[in-house]
């Protein structure tokens, strides 16, 4: 579900717009705009209405709707049917990065120690977003960061114009599915501080596979200024050579190994939405809860902490990680999120979205809860979308990982998944459906009451309808 873009007070005089985004300005050069949408639904008295094209949606066929509804002025790249102030530019999607970038520097300009933090990933960069956000909010930084899904083309740049006088700090998550798009949220963002959570097989169709993919990522840690700090996940030697590569001259790992800054030391799961984490850094010791499971929930949590030692912070207590990971626990929009449900079975609800990596990660959490709790394991297991000639090795590789885990009942939904309910026909009850809608009434024939119940699958399979069934218990 797209996430709705908040709205801000950015103010510009059209000179600067035109300035910013290198555009024509028609109109009075000292007329002044407040706010910035993209939205004519959400135009406020005075803003600027930036008229994006996309393949499903022209904004220029909105541009009257936004001038009636108080825009004070267009950003456009043709005519269009209302006579107002315009700048008129060559692309409008590359015009709003410039002026998100436009207001990022005037912003750092106008208060000392203001820093930009920017995560990228494989996976895991939502969760890291989310508890660097917190962590930092709780060492006293005031933190504006990016929600929900808005880490694109659109959303980053609209989440920087809402940088505020009242935030000394800005967390940003970026995403890609095509080459050179970090880069260009790189060179927007211009970060302080750059975080690479992991480097695997996501969108590798259009990336190109994993040398694809690390060049991709690698684009924020390469745009990094030498006075700059990159975060990197140390255990994957892809992203440790990428770290090695950026003109940072400070460089925090994370991770597991010995070698790395902030290492995870001990996991423990308390219960389907707890676990006890302790974690080394810098010589210090920290052990807290987090309302997360599994490998990615503590990585998150270490990264976040590597964040605020790059920043200059002290190592946070462990009451301090403890408030501030408690935030983790709303808002995880089917990310491993955890529910009790009628009959006493813990859903696993990880159906947002799904890599090889996530794949990894959410199977042995959920493995681990079922071995601690001595309870069944059900996996529902979704086609991971968009690999490209990576599709088959990328399935069969999953498909180990699911035998591995000791699963009671698999159903393996889309065709490219089929190959996990093979393997795992001799071990566990399996099937293999073509739709998510298909996998809810088998379900409901083939687990018990108590089971773990994992759900997990690429976006577009559906299953967070699956989930949803489950947890109104709904048989059909």
């Amino acid at each position: 579900m797209a996430t709705t873009i908040p709205s801000n007070r950015a103010a510009f005089t059209l000179a600067e717009v035109a300035q910013a985004t290198g555009g024509e300005l028609i109109g009075d050069a000292g007329a002044r705009v407040v706010g910035v949408t993209t939205d004519s639904r959400a135009v406020a008295p005075g803003a600027l209405f930036v008229a994006l094209v996309g393949e499903r949606l022209d904004g220029h066929a909105h541009a009257t709707a936004a001038v009636a509804a108080g825009a004070g002025a267009l950003l456009v790249m043709r005519p269009v049917a209302v006579d107002a102030p315009r700048v008129v530019v060559r692309d409008t999607t590359a015009a709003l990065a410039g002026l998100a970038r436009a207001h990022r520097d005037r912003w750092e300009a106008r208060g000392a120690g203001r820093r930009i933090v920017a995560i990228t990933g494989s996976a895991g960069k939502t969760t890291t977003r989310r508890a660097t956000a917190a962590l930092l909010t709780e060492v006293s930084r005031q933190v504006h960061a990016t929600t929900g899904n808005l880490n694109n083309a659109v959303g980053a740049p609209m989440t920087l114009l809402g940088l505020g006088e009242e935030h000394d700090t800005a967390v940003l998550e970026l995403g890609t599915s095509s080459p050179g798009e970090i880069g260009h949220l790189a060179e927007m963002a211009r970060a302080h501080v750059g975080v690479v959570t992991l480097v695997a097989a996501a969108h590798t169709e259009r990336l190109g596979g994993l040398d694809g993919v690390a060049t991709e990522k690698g684009a924020l840690l390469r745009a990094l200024p030498t006075d700059g700090a990159a975060v990197f996940f140390a255990d994957d030697p892809r992203v440790r050579r990428l770290a090695s590569e950026s003109p940072a001259r400070a460089r925090v790992g994370f991770g597991h190994g010995d070698d790395a800054d902030v290492r995870v030391i001990e996991r423990r799961v308390i219960d389907p939405s707890r676990s006890s984490i302790t974690l080394s850094a810098r010589g210090a010791h920290l052990t807290f809860e987090l309302p997360l499971l599994g490998r990615a929930g503590a990585l998150a949590a270490a990264a976040a902490v590597a964040v605020a030692v790059a920043l200059g912070h002290e190592v946070p207590t462990d009451e301090q990680a403890t408030r501030a990971f408690s935030a983790l626990a709303d808002g995880a929009d089917g990310r491993l999120a955890a529910t009790t449900l009628g009959d006493g079975s813990w859903l696993l609800d990880d159906s947002y979205n799904a890599n090889r990596a996530s794949m990894e990660a959410s199977l042995e959490a959920a493995s681990e809860l079922a071995r601690a709790s001595g309870r069944r394991l059900v996996l529902v297991l979704g086609a991971m979308l968009e690999l490209g000639a990576l599709e088959d090795g990328e399935h069969a590789a999953v498909a180990d990982r699911a035998r591995g885990a000791g699963p009671a009942v698999v159903v393996a939904v889309g065709a490219p998944a089929r190959v996990i309910a093979e393997r795992c026909r001799d071990s566990a009850e399996v099937a293999s459906v073509d739709r998510a809608a298909d996998a809810v009434p088998w379900l409901a024939r083939a687990r018990r009451a108590g089971d773990v119940i994992l759900v997990k699958g690429s976006r577009g399979v559906g299953l967070d309808a699956v989930a949803d069934a489950l947890r109104h218990g709904d048989p059909t």
